[in-house]
């Protein structure tokens, strides 16, 4: 839950830290606070005037079962969510689930597309739809072979200002997603298209 009040955040929704106002200028009303409200944050300071929050990063656990002939797999959080997963068919495979590497690209669709969301609604802009095309290529003739391109074109639908689009975008992929940043540091290169279809 992020915080439903905060008249002066640090940035977006997206953002690690938040200050929320307790205090206001005008009349010098007090507003309630309990940190109960917002289990994924910690205080990291609290001044009379402003509380600054900072969202909680814990350890994570996942669990990976071989369920199907040789390679195939499924993958399951810590909230029961599960992903089936194998290999090609050509290294053995039996299409039973999405390949690894492949999932790392979905991993920075949904993690770019969370962001550009909570960016846009932040602005009271309406996404009517919204979807992803992406695609990569990955190191010739090495192994591992990891990603060495990808390319993200993001489709919104909706009275969006092109601007905005852009820049929620932007923000998204240089700054804010976590999985773009870590195939950033692996050395793969990411670029973006926006298309804007008013309905």
């Amino acid at each position: 839950m992020e915080p439903s009040f905060a008249t002066k955040d640090v940035g977006h929704l997206v953002d690690p830290f938040f200050v929320i106002r307790l205090l206001t200028f005008t009349d010098h009303t007090r507003k309630s606070f309990s940190l109960s409200e917002y289990p994924c944050f910690s205080i990291i300071k609290n001044d009379g005037v402003d509380i600054h929050l900072q969202k909680n990063f814990e350890m994570n656990s996942f669990v990976v079962n071989r369920v199907e002939g040789e390679f195939g797999f499924e993958a399951s959080d810590e909230n029961g969510h599960v992903v089936k997963i194998d290999t090609s068919l050509e290294t053995g495979g039996s299409n039973f689930g999405v390949r690894p590497m492949h999932m790392v690209l979905m991993g920075i669709g949904g993690c770019s597309g969370i962001d550009v969301i909570s960016i846009l609604k932040k602005q009271r802009i309406t996404v009517k739809a919204f979807n992803m095309q992406i695609t990569g290529q990955r190191e010739k003739g090495k192994e591992p072979s990891l990603w060495e391109t990808v390319h993200i074109k993001f489709n919104l639908e909706g009275d969006i200002d092109p601007d905005k689009a852009h820049r929620a975008c932007a923000l998204s992929i240089d700054k804010y997603c976590s999985v773009a940043e870590t195939l950033r540091r692996a050395g793969t290169t990411i670029t973006w298209e926006v298309e804007i279809h008013n309905s």
